[in-house]
């Protein structure tokens, strides 16, 4: 009797589990969840338009000096400090004049001693050649008194040169500003003797400033002086200044780059030498040139199409679209069809879409 029972109250139990194992496995679990991809975009522009690439160098004053004595000695007096601004004709430095005081005194004095011993002899000459017209010399005396005073001629011309030459010396001892500019460097002391030549001080003339750069080799060719630019620093964060290109290297320095100095048309004090910006170049692209696009936007098919993505910014969905590719050049993948300006080009994560996926842009690029 416990035993009917207790089979009889399993039954349901048993029923019960049956029918929810039968009905979980064909419950309908619903529409699948749309995966949304992250993409990184570009806008494509049309081939003639200009294309703009950026190069980072330093600013240069236009005119720097490098500042030294013509003679050699020690250094008494140096006014001249990093950062000051002087006029032109200013004191830069002084060298100890003694020596070359000295020299100028032993100059003077010989150029005396010559000029009294051909006073001597030009009176010498005088006397004999009115002997020698009287006929109480022979002729060969008066030439002898007169190559002597000629001779001692020559030697006071000598010693007036020296003498020029010790006084020059003696105004070489003093250094001044050639021109208005500020002081770059000063890598001297005072009591430091230093040599004819050395570098006393780095003078950077006032006006415009400089902006070196190097432009890769693929683009020096497109660059000619007098084109425009524009140069930006990150310590002037805003504001945008002009410049023309001066000088356009026909050497490469280094990494196939060729030097190109651009001088800034406006004045500005804030651009001081040493600073670091950018230069923004906007090259003009031929008429009739193929579109650029990276390497990376182009997909291929197993038959060989190759094919891009565009984005519709309304829906957020992608379009696969086919094109026509060129020749792949140093500035990307020519496109010769199937692109048209404006189109928003997808340049990564190609490979992972389908036919209206859903996108969301992590970054546009131009």
């Amino acid at each position: 009797m416990r035993f009917s029972l207790r089979v009889r109250g399993a039954a349901p139990i048993l029923f019960c589990i049956l029918t929810l194992a039968v009905t979980g496995c064909s419950r309908d679990p619903g529409p699948e969840e749309e995966i949304v991809r992250p993409v990184v975009s570009m806008t494509v522009h049309s081939p003639s338009e200009a294309r703009v690439r950026t190069f980072s160098g330093v600013a240069q004053p236009a005119i720097e000096s490098n500042l030294s004595f013509r003679v050699s000695g020690e250094i008494v007096e140096l006014p001249a400090k990093v950062g000051m601004h002087l006029r032109q004709g200013d004191l830069v430095a002084r060298l100890d004049p003694t020596d070359y005081e000295l020299q100028v005194r032993e100059a003077e004095a010989a150029l005396a001693q010559a000029a009294a011993s051909f006073n001597q002899l030009k009176a010498d000459w005088l006397r004999k050649k009115s002997l020698y017209e009287s006929r109480t010399i022979s002729r060969s005396e008066m030439d002898q008194a007169e190559a002597s005073y000629r001779s001692a001629a020559a030697q006071v011309d000598a010693a007036r040169k020296r003498r020029a030459l010790a006084q020059q010396q003696l105004n070489y001892t003093v250094l001044h500003a050639p021109a208005e500019g500020s002081l770059a460097q000063v890598p001297v002391n005072v009591h430091q003797t230093v040599q004819a030549g050395q570098v006393i001080a780095a003078l950077s003339a006032s006006g415009n400033m400089e902006f070196e750069t190097a432009v890769p080799e693929r683009l020096i060719s497109r660059i000619r002086e007098g084109d425009k630019a524009l140069v930006r620093f990150e310590s002037i964060p805003g504001q945008d200044f002009e410049a023309l290109a001066v000088e356009v290297g026909v050497q490469a320095v280094q990494l196939s780059t060729f030097p190109v100095t651009l001088r800034i048309v406006d004045e500005d004090a804030r651009i001081l030498p040493g600073m670091i910006g950018q230069a923004e170049f906007s090259f003009r692209i031929p008429e009739g040139a193929a579109m650029i696009v990276p390497p990376q936007s182009v997909a291929a098919s197993p038959d060989g199409t190759r094919y891009v993505w565009i984005v519709d910014r309304e829906t957020m969905t992608v379009t696969r679209r086919d094109v026509d590719v060129g020749v792949l050049t140093p500035e990307g993948l020519e496109v010769l069809g199937g692109l048209n300006p404006g189109d928003e080009l997808v340049i990564r994560g190609v490979h992972r879409l389908k036919e209206g996926r859903r996108v969301r842009l992590l970054e546009a690029e131009d």
